[in-house]
């Protein structure tokens, strides 16, 4: 009985732990795509290097590799929170699990890299036409690269998993 107990309190908080990550990264993204170099200024936490992902004209690698990063390890997290619910329902985690947090990550992806900044009327030389702070060059970079890793990731769940005996 305690064996069972202590299976279902580790997928608590494996649930637990992976839905907060999971959120915190989208939550930063987030963050990232609708912040401009006056609101990354003002915030009291916020450090220099923060200020240089937005201060230069054309394609901002550190915007670019943060976002990137933030939504791969998003991703991540939200295939062991699927997998973990699937788990909790009393089933075998499947491809199920997988492919709707790779599309739902790659519409956050779209959504987040074409998102207008918040803070309305900005009219810095950094932000590019159309409210965004994402070039043409980096929303495709963004994008692909994402699903790029995304790809790698679900590669190595495909051949990781332990092979059947029947």
């Amino acid at each position: 009985m305690s064996d069972s107990t202590d299976s279902w309190n580790r997928i608590n908080r494996t649930l637990i732990l992976s839905l907060i990550i999971t959120l915190l990264m989208y939550s930063l993204a987030f963050f990232f795509a609708i912040s401009s170099e006056n609101t990354i200024e003002s915030t009291a936490f916020a450090s220099n290097f923060l200020s240089d992902l937005y201060g230069t004209d054309g394609f901002n690698l550190g915007l670019t590799v943060i976002m990137i990063a933030t939504l791969s390890i998003g991703f991540f997290f939200s295939v062991i929170t699927w997998a973990t619910i699937k788990e909790r329902n009393h089933g075998i985690p499947g491809w199920k699990e997988i492919f709707i947090p790779l599309l739902i990550n790659l519409v956050v992806a779209g959504l987040l890299v074409n998102s207008n900044i918040g803070t309305g009327g900005i009219s810095d030389e950094h932000v590019q036409e159309g409210g965004t702070n994402f070039t043409s060059a980096m929303k495709y970079t963004v994008f692909l690269v994402t699903l790029v890793i995304n790809a790698l990731f679900i590669f190595y769940i495909a051949n990781t998993a332990p092979e059947r005996e029947d």
